[in-house]
């Protein structure tokens, strides 16, 4: 089974800028620094991190502290707004960013 990691959208974009990587449709390129290191490619999905619940010291559904597809979030009815979401009738912080396969 493969490993999941989560990608920060800042994180890609200082990598781009730095010319250490570039994006091709919904695929990451970390391009080779010298000779013997082969480029890597990775299938980016839109995601989110789950960073806490601002409207309740507890967290109902239990979303802290994980990743989420944003497909997922859209298909259960949720709005991405900048840095947070509201599900049911809480609203959570977030960071954007990309889940990938290593």
């Amino acid at each position: 089974m493969k490993k999941r990691f989560f990608l920060f959208q800042d994180k890609i974009e200082e990598l781009i800028l730095e010319k250490r990587a570039t994006l091709q449709g919904n695929r990451l390129i970390i391009l080779k620094h010298d000779l013997r290191t082969p480029e890597q490619i990775y299938k980016l999905i839109p995601a989110v991190k789950v960073l806490h619940c601002e409207t309740s010291r507890i967290d109902p559904y239990k979303l802290v502290g994980k990743f989420i597809p944003s497909q997922i979030l859209s298909n259960n009815g949720v709005d991405l707004l900048l840095n947070s979401f509201t599900y049911k009738n809480q609203s959570y912080r977030i960071d954007i960013g990309f889940l990938t396969d290593l």
